[in-house]
C-alpha cells in the first residue's frame, strides 16, 4: 500500500503547525524536514505528536554520529520514523535501527552523498538479516542540491532494487 508523505520544512513553529493541520487528514506521514526539526527541536514533535495521533510522523534527522543516542529522545517523544545517513559508519547505522526496534519504531537509511548506493544497499541489507533487525526503507530521493544542478539520479535508481534472491 503507497502512502502519502508531506515535507514540513519551514523553520517557523506555529506556521508548521498550522500546515500540519491543513494537510494532516489528507497525508499518511507528517515529515518534519532537517531544517525544521534542528531549528524547532523535539518540542515541535511532541506538539505534532499530540495534535496528530493519527499520523505517522517521520523526523529528518540525517543522524551521521552516536546513533543510539542521538535518535532514542525522538522515538520517546514520539517519531515513527528517523533517518540516518548511509554515508555514516555502520555502527552508527546499526545504532538508529536498534532503538528503532527497541521501540517498535521504524529507521529509514538516507543515500544522500553515497558513492556507492549499491554497496551501501547491500552492506544495510547483510547487516539486517545477520542482526535480525528491521528498517523501514532505505532511501535515495532527488535532492534539492542535485536539482538546482541539474542532477537527475534515475539510473541509479534502477541499481537500487532490492529482490530477496540478490546475494550477499
Amino acid at each position: 500500500m503507497a502512502l502519502t508523505q508531506m515535507a514540513l520544512d519551514s523553520l517557523d513553529f506555529d506556521g508548521t503547525v498550522a500546515l500540519a493541520a491543513l494537510v494532516a487528514p489528507h497525508v499518511d506521514i507528517l515529515e518534519i524536514g532537517t531544517p525544521c526539526i534542528k531549528h524547532n527541536g523535539i518540542k515541535l514533535l511532541e506538539t505534532l505528536r499530540a495534535k496528530f495521533p493519527k499520523n505517522k510522523i517521520l523526523v529528518d534527522l540525517k543522524t551521521m554520529d552516536a546513533g543510539f543516542y542521538e535518535a532514542e529522545p525522538f522515538y520517546k517523544a514520539g517519531a515513527d520514523i528517523c533517518t540516518v545517513l548511509g554515508c555514516a559508519d555502520i555502527g552508527t547505522i546499526k545504532g538508529v535501527i536498534d532503538v528503532a526496534n527497541k521501540y517498535g519504531k521504524k529507521a529509514q537509511v538516507d543515500l544522500i552523498n553515497v558513492a556507492d548506493k549499491a554497496a551501501k544497499t547491500k552492506e544495510v541489507a547483510k547487516l539486517m538479516i545477520v542482526e535480525d533487525l528491521f528498517i523501514e526503507k532505505i532511501i535515495s530521493l532527488l535532492y534539492m542540491d542535485d536539482l538546482s544542478f541539474g542532477r537527475f539520479p534515475f539510473e541509479l535508481l534502477k541499481t537500487l532494487v532490492y529482490h530477496p534472491k540478490n546475494e550477499f
